[in-house]
């Protein structure tokens, strides 16, 4: 494999770790509004909970373990998104005045030596590359894990969130 090969190869894989990172965006979107949506359940059962008629009795108790349940897993996957979402640096390659501007300050210093220039701005791009992609690939896989535990908290408290929001909603109606 040859330097331009290997370039062109870095470029692939940093031009890859941006797509990812749209990717865990549009993820984060997706999760964003399974967590509403389990927020606002979460309040409509709490605005529903079981009266004090019912505290006392067996299933009052399933409610109340069921509820407390589903709310710290919600939390804990409120916790996760908030950190899947905020707090990352991504690595960018230099803007192209930037760039430009190095080229020329390669070619006044290598006046005589234009090859030594241009391999010097290849190994520059080269390792520009190299930095972005392998630092973005690891924050893309931090941010994939944390969404990961934000999406399995949320999937856990479903059926919590299933039977006390049917407990809190039956025991409502008996009452009425």
């Amino acid at each position: 494999m040859n330097s331009g090969d290997l370039l062109a190869l870095y470029e692939r894989m940093d031009h890859r770790e941006q797509e990812a990172r749209n990717k865990i965006d549009s993820r984060l979107q997706l999760e964003l509004a399974v967590l509403t949506v389990l927020g606002t359940a979460n309040a409509y059962i709490l605005l529903k909970a079981v009266t004090d008629e019912a505290a006392g009795t067996a299933w009052f108790a399933i409610f109340l373990v069921c509820y407390v349940v589903n709310v710290a897993l919600f939390v804990a996957s409120c916790f996760h998104y908030v950190r899947a979402l905020w707090g990352h640096d991504y690595e960018c390659l230099p803007t192209a005045r930037k760039i430009e501007k190095y080229w020329q300050e390669l070619g006044s210093f290598y006046t005589t030596a234009s090859n030594v220039a241009e391999q010097e701005m290849d190994a520059a791009v080269r390792e520009y590359f190299i930095k972005c992609a392998s630092m973005n690939a690891e924050v893309n896989t931090l941010r994939s894990q944390r969404l990961h535990h934000s999406i399995s908290y949320a999937v856990y408290s479903l059926p919590m969130c299933f039977v006390s929001g049917t407990i809190s909603v039956v025991a409502s109606w008996n009452t009425n």
